[in-house]
């Protein structure tokens, strides 16, 4: 598509809409209403893709079939789990395995060179290897997160309406400073795709891993002052 910023297929919008509302609208827990509206959320984010001219009709449906059997899989695994909650050693090794692949994939393919009327590269290759880094990067850090959350953080939601505000306030500071501070001086610590590896890799485990233990040492602070002010 002349209006797209790259190549335009697939549509990583409404992969990622389908993903997540999607996720949130296949809770049962989730009262109708809201499900509903989370499903045409994710309609119209794909609509909006053809709309502004940047994807075709099949780049959006194709995503929306990615992202559901990226939802079945992930349910398939959850299920799993909860009846062997110690295959999550293989979920993480799986998902070590997954990242190295993406890497390799994205070091040693060859990339398109094609130009656009004015003689200009419709896409950089460096910079579609620098996506696959990133989400290699991504990908190691959402494993190895959710691994050390699971059996060694254990952060628990069951805790009170003051104890929610605080994680709130001091997640949404935490993740302003990781995003726009941290991270990108780690990245800038290596050159070239793989420091956009590392940089992804340190935003996502800080979200699943570090953040967690954080709010776990609050949490206790929180409660005892609560038990003090009783």
């Amino acid at each position: 598509m002349a209006d797209a910023t790259g190549y335009s297929f697939p549509s990583g919008h409404s992969a990622n809409a389908t993903s997540l509302w999607g996720g949130l609208a296949a809770d049962k827990k989730v009262p109708k209403v809201l499900r509903v509206l989370l499903v045409v959320l994710v309609v119209l984010i794909g609509f909006s893709r053809n709309y502004l001219g940047v994807h075709t009709p099949q780049d959006v449906a194709v995503s929306i079939i990615l992202g559901v059997v990226t939802l079945f899989t992930a349910y398939k695994i959850m299920a799993m789990l909860d009846k062997h909650p110690k295959w999550d050693i293989w979920v993480l090794l799986g998902g070590i395995v997954l990242s190295a692949l993406l890497v390799l994939y994205a070091a040693l393919k060859s990339y398109p060179m094609d130009y656009d009327a004015a003689g200009a590269l419709i896409v950089d290759p460096a910079k579609m290897a620098a996506d696959s880094y990133k989400n290699a990067g991504m990908a190691l850090g959402f494993f190895l997160g959710w691994f050390l959350d699971r059996r060694v953080i254990k952060m628990s939601d069951c805790v009170s309406n003051t104890t929610r505000v605080v994680r709130a306030i001091l997640g949404c500071v935490a993740f302003e400073f990781v995003e726009s501070v941290a991270a990108p001086w780690v990245g800038e610590l290596i050159d070239g795709s793989m420091g956009k590896f590392v940089q992804q890799f340190v935003l996502v485990f800080f979200i699943l891993a570090l953040m967690p233990l954080v709010f776990k040492l609050t949490d206790r602070l929180t409660e005892k002052k609560e038990k003090k002010a009783e």
